[in-house]
């Protein structure tokens, strides 16, 4: 199965690049439903892909976002 970045990701293919395959899964999922992730989302995601934050982080920073 091949993954088709530009429908999962439109915006950046270069932040696709730094994803880890989980993540790429996750967005290629949410986009069968035509479902997107914001810049921030997609921030997190690479931050957490390169090891520089932890999902707990991640949880936190989604929630004072939203807030």
């Amino acid at each position: 199965i091949q993954l088709n970045s530009t429908k999962a990701m439109p915006d950046s293919d270069s932040k696709w690049k730094l994803l880890s395959p989980s993540a790429k899964t996750a967005l290629a999922i949410l986009s069968v439903d035509n479902l997107k992730v914001s810049e921030f989302g997609m921030d997190l995601l690479v931050q957490i892909s390169q090891g520089r934050i932890t999902h707990r982080q991640a949880r936190e920073m989604l929630r004072e976002h939203a807030t």
